[in-house]
């Protein structure tokens, strides 16, 4: 079996610890040990039966696992990842790579030249919605695709960095997924309103070639929790929760050769057809460990490689830069 570790017992490295002891469950992966800083943490280490570390590199000394999941603080990627991958160990590591493009490169590179693999945690891509979602968009089904606009809503957290590269870049990412084309222009406008030195709350609009558009709205200073996306294609519009994981296909009237004088003909001559598409449940983490697991046992190709995470990253960069100088970001 495959040996791994978890450096990182916040909350999202708790999940991660659990997830794994779960893939050890059904036999892949053996979870030696768990790491943080924090010694209070141990307790984690008991509920899953493997050592404790406060070192990291002390655990890799060692433990010698052949592959990590690494969820500490974002300023602390690059070091803890680069003293991974020189140790040629696999890493699976929370998004973003690092806090800046330079830094998230320098992982990129590093990993090619030791022939590590370096997948990035890019939960959403995951998510058996989005797997739908993506596949639609690849078969052509919403046709061609005019415009897309996700909500990213929640809750203030404790968080080294802004909500542009901490929450935004999750549909930034899926943006790039689903467009498959170069960004041209980016504009983006944000605001601080809780005591940071971080963006709480930001707009940002992102234009394709081909003319897609897409806005992206995120924000963690809201009481409740919102993940959705709206795509409005030639074919249909694609109406997304994913949280309840769940899609309402919308027809479109785009291709259709109707003419009306007002809306109370078009209403008459056009009433769209929709369905509701569920899909089966399940922790997008978890599929994220075992693809992770799957491809270093396999020696395959990771589905969130470091190149990929680096283009959204660049875009997250942008849009921050944008708000800053107050102007859009033309790429063309």
């Amino acid at each position: 079996m495959l040996r791994v570790a978890v450096i990182g017992l916040g909350k999202m490295g708790q999940h991660h610890a659990r997830n794994l002891f779960r893939l050890q469950r059904e036999g892949l992966v053996e979870l030696v040990a768990v790491c943080d800083s924090d010694k209070t943490k141990e307790r984690v280490a008991k509920e899953y039966s493997c050592e404790f570390y406060a070192d990291y590199q002390e655990m890799l000394e060692r433990e010698k696992p052949e592959a990590v999941s690494i969820a500490v603080p974002t300023r602390l990627h690059e070091s803890v990842t680069k003293t991974c991958l020189q140790r040629g160990v696999h890493c699976l590591v929370e998004k973003p790579l690092s806090h800046s493009y330079e830094s998230a490169k320098l992982l990129v590179d590093l990993a090619e030249r030791n022939s590590v693999k370096l997948m990035v945690g890019h939960i959403e891509r995951f998510n058996p919605v989005v797997q739908k979602l993506t596949e639609m968009v690849l078969e052509n089904g919403l046709g061609e695709l005019l415009s897309l606009h996700f909500r990213r809503i929640g809750v203030p957290r404790l968080t080294d960095i802004g909500v542009i590269v901490d929450l935004a870049i999750h549909d930034i990412d899926l943006a790039l997924s689903f467009v498959r084309k170069e960004v041209e222009a980016v504009t983006c406008f944000a605001r601080k309103k809780l005591a940071s030195d971080f963006d709480d709350h930001a707009v940002i609009f992102l234009k394709f070639r081909g003319n897609t558009l897409a806005i992206l709205e995120t924000s963690r200073l809201a009481p409740v929790k919102v993940r959705e996306v709206f795509i409005v294609g030639s074919k249909c519009c694609c109406n997304v929760d994913l949280v309840k994981q769940r899609i309402e296909v919308i027809e479109s009237f785009l291709e259709r050769a109707t003419e009306w004088r007002d809306f109370k003909e078009f209403i008459e001559k056009f009433e769209p057809k929709r369905k509701v598409i569920e899909v089966k449940g399940e922790e997008p983490l978890y599929l994220e460990l075992k693809s992770f697991v799957s491809s270093v046992i396999e020696d395959k190709e990771v589905v969130v490689p470091g190149s990929e995470a680096l283009k959204a990253l660049r875009i997250a960069e942008l849009a921050l830069r944008s708000a800053e100088e107050g102007k859009s970001i033309n790429l063309a």
